[in-house]
């Protein structure tokens, strides 16, 4: 077991027990701190290359991504964005969580799309950008 996990272990042991919350809290931080310097990378500087991973990441580019937005097509998820573009009207379709997939799912396709060039997955994620969030400008002048 390394010291950091040995640590982390003790801390947790110690908070449930009340025994020198503060000083042993502090040293946990102090010495994550030291082990553990995280920076950001640009997601354009991340390169994946090895056998396991890059398989399912071509994957999940060239087919899951693709059948992912065909279904929430299909499921009216893209209708409610064009409700709220003024384009149709009616309720929401789906559940509540179904708009925030969305952008989860353009965010992912975006980065995935940084590393993995597939013209008609973005091809797809621009008509959907396009078509709903595009007429957004001339909803917000019309208030």
């Amino acid at each position: 077991m390394n010291v950091n996990r040995q640590l982390r272990i003790m801390c947790n042991s110690l908070s449930l027990w009340g025994v020198g919350v503060l000083t042993v809290t502090n040293v946990c931080l102090i010495h994550a701190e030291e082990v553990h310097v995280l920076s950001s990378v640009p997601i354009s500087s991340v390169k994946i290359e090895d056998s396991s991973w890059r398989p399912k990441l071509e994957t999940w580019n060239s087919v899951t991504l693709i059948d992912v937005l065909d279904k929430f097509e299909k499921a009216g998820a893209f209708r409610n964005f064009d409700r709220v573009a003024g384009l149709l009207e009616g309720k929401h379709e789906g559940p509540p969580w179904f708009d925030g997939l969305i952008y989860e799912i353009i965010r992912g396709a975006s980065d995935l799309l940084m590393s993995f060039p597939n013209d008609k997955l973005e091809a797809m994620i621009d008509y959907n950008i396009d078509k709903s969030i595009g007429n957004f400008p001339a909803l917000v002048q019309s208030l």
